[in-house]
């Protein structure tokens, strides 16, 4: 019996709260540009895509907030200058605040 307590006690203090769960994420700042990427369209948000997203060398995808229609032409090779814009789109099967980051796309060329 007391080493069933023991454990208990064990677990219960061991187990701790992160200390970053409270805290902003931190997205980096600047300007970034002229970097490739690759449009996508990940299907309607109503069914669990992520509609248009830009996706870099190394498959991170990104939600651009004002990307032209122009260049919404599945699988084109764009260079793309941006910010971030602090937040993250909800979208998909990703978890709330950890889908893709959404960019402030300030310029796009071929």
């Amino acid at each position: 019996m007391r080493y069933i307590f023991l454990i208990g006690l064990l677990l219960t203090l061991s187990c701790k709260k992160n200390k970053n769960d409270s805290q902003a994420e931190v997205f980096p700042s600047g300007t970034f540009v002229d970097v490739p990427m690759t449009v996508l369209y990940t299907g309607p948000v109503a069914a669990d895509g992520c509609d248009w997203c830009l996706v870099d060398s190394g498959f991170v995808y990104f939600s651009p907030e004002n990307l032209d229609v122009s260049f919404k032409v599945n699988n084109t090779q764009v260079f793309v200058t941006y910010k971030y814009a602090g937040t993250r789109f909800g979208c998909g099967n990703s978890i709330p605040n950890k889908g893709p980051a959404v960019l402030n796309i300030l310029g796009v060329r071929k």
